[in-house]
């Protein structure tokens, strides 16, 4: 039988591992501090666009877990690179319609980063302010 290759260990990465295993630490060392004095957290998953978010039908609004009402989220569609902003108005629960999402979007705001189904995926980025 041929020989297998041997399993080279990769020089130059360092694996760090966090001292604590609470969630609210895990979710602190993910997020960089930039030099305006502001986190910036980025996630990646699944995106939902409801029809009743907006009154007009062309706000870019957004209800997000854990971003604070009136934050700016760029919103990005990894398959078409296509950016959006859209400003969070309130919160969402779990529910059929928006299960395992990170984020639901305004029609409009689905629309213009291409999103095609009411399920897709997307990336979101947002500041948060530093807590003293």
């Amino acid at each position: 039988p041929p020989e297998r290759p041997k399993l080279v260990e990769p020089k130059g990465i360092e694996i760090v591992t966090p001292d604590s295993t609470d969630d609210d630490d895990k979710e602190e060392n993910q997020i960089s501090t930039n030099r305006y004095g502001i986190r910036e957290k980025s996630e990646r998953g699944i995106g939902v666009w409801i029809d009743g978010l907006s009154s007009q039908g062309t706000s870019n609004l957004a209800l997000h877990k854990s971003a604070p009402v009136g934050t700016i989220l760029k919103i990005t569609n990894p398959m078409t690179k296509s950016v959006t902003y859209a400003k969070v108005v309130g919160k969402f629960n779990d529910n059929a319609e928006n299960q395992n999402a990170i984020v639901v979007l305004s029609k409009s705001a689905a629309a213009s980063i291409g999103a095609l189904d009411k399920r897709f995926q997307v990336e979101i980025a947002y500041g948060l302010p530093l807590e003293n």
